[in-house]
């Protein structure tokens, strides 16, 4: 394995306040022999440590693969270095953005480590998976890296739809004191750290049975830790965003005394606020037409592509993952018939380490 430092808008490692942290952080496996490149797109908020996206990157990097694994789009690291607009969320331009990431980290590993690659295959996760999907509607109609295959992982079918969910779980922990939910935090940080000391990995099922016993919640507590994790991504982009160009949207100024204050208020934004403040104005300035909160929320939705045509779009996903509907649900089943593989029970990405399907996984792309 070794380090990417993928550098796609020289200009962006002199911002205010994150010199010198202009560059897009990556992570690549290698081959000594030509192989099949795989590239990983990880969730909102994940950066290259995410354990889904490093415990796949190890088993295809066995399976004979070169990979790489880049960070989410919805992060501060893809917001600084490779967003055209610092503001990540409108679906269209966040695909363009990251295939010119794919597109200088192909170049890159051919001419810096001597890859030879064969074809080329796109694994996302959560929202990766929905950023796979315009990739693959953009590759459609220009070739321009030529993917073989995509597969999608617990994609959102609608981002705006998981976006509500997400503030609803955060929302949980409304009437909670501050000292509740720093005590309740503590504990989570502590579990998890716990199972890094102790070298766990994830296919450990009594990793999980164990957690239980080490950290009881009860069910709103449960929610309230997803809401937070899910939503803490977004303080973070707001944050970087208004280091890049300050929309004014932030009351406290971008001075190196007064950065603890700031990241706190961009903390305090939920994914609504984000939406409506900055999205929003962006996608008008840029467009020159107004959208209202539902037209943005369809242009960043997979029911606005032409999946049913993309037959190299494979979807695997859970009949209980709480960012989808039934009616989600339903629209993937039509639109790809016996492309899409749907579990019963798993969750939120709460399976992928299980045997059946990992195996599902990697031959998805053994036979691209």
């Amino acid at each position: 394995m070794e380090k990417l430092s993928i550098t796609v808008i020289p200009s962006r490692e002199h911002v205010h306040l994150m010199e010198g942290r202009g560059h897009l952080e990556a992570l690549y496996f290698r081959q000594r022999h030509p192989a099949p490149l795989l590239f990983i797109v990880p969730g909102a908020g994940s950066q290259t440590y995410d354990w889904p996206s490093r415990f796949l990157s190890d088993r295809f990097h066995a399976r004979g693969y070169h990979v790489v694994l880049l960070p989410g789009t919805m992060t501060w690291n893809f917001a600084l270095a490779a967003s055209g607009s610092g503001l990540p969320g409108i679906k269209e331009q966040d695909a363009r953005d990251l295939r010119r990431v794919m597109t200088v980290a192909l170049e890159q590993i051919k001419q810096d480590h001597g890859a030879e690659i064969t074809r080329i295959g796109f694994l996302g996760i959560s929202m990766g998976g929905l950023d796979g999907a315009y990739v693959s509607d953009l590759e459609t109609r220009e070739h321009a890296i030529g993917i073989s295959r995509f597969l999608l992982v617990n994609p959102p079918v609608d981002l705006f739809y998981a976006g509500r969910v997400v503030d609803q779980l955060y929302d949980e922990g409304q009437n909670w004191s501050k000292e509740e939910k720093d005590v309740l935090l503590g504990k989570a940080i502590e579990a998890f750290l716990e199972f890094y000391r102790e070298r766990r990995t994830p296919e450990d099922g009594s990793f999980l049975f164990d957690l239980q016993l080490r950290l009881p919640l009860t069910d709103a507590q449960r929610r309230f830790l997803i809401g937070y994790d899910l939503k803490h991504l977004v303080g973070d982009v707001v944050y970087v965003s208004q280091l890049i160009r300050d929309r004014g949207v932030l009351k406290v100024s971008g001075r190196r005394g007064t950065r603890s204050a700031r990241v706190a208020e961009a903390s305090a934004f939920s994914v609504h606020e984000y939406i409506e403040r900055l999205l929003l104005p962006e996608y008008a300035e840029r467009t020159g037409a107004q959208a209202s909160f539902d037209d943005l929320g369809r242009k960043s939705s997979l029911r606005s592509l032409p999946l049913d045509s993309q037959r190299n779009v494979y979807v695997m996903h859970n009949a209980d993952d709480f960012l989808v509907t039934a009616s989600d649900l339903a629209f993937l089943q039509q639109a790809l018939g016996g492309r899409l593989k749907l579990y019963p029970r798993g969750g939120h990405v709460g399976n992928v380490w299980y045997p059946e399907n990992v195996a599902a996984i990697l031959a998805t792309f053994d036979s691209m």
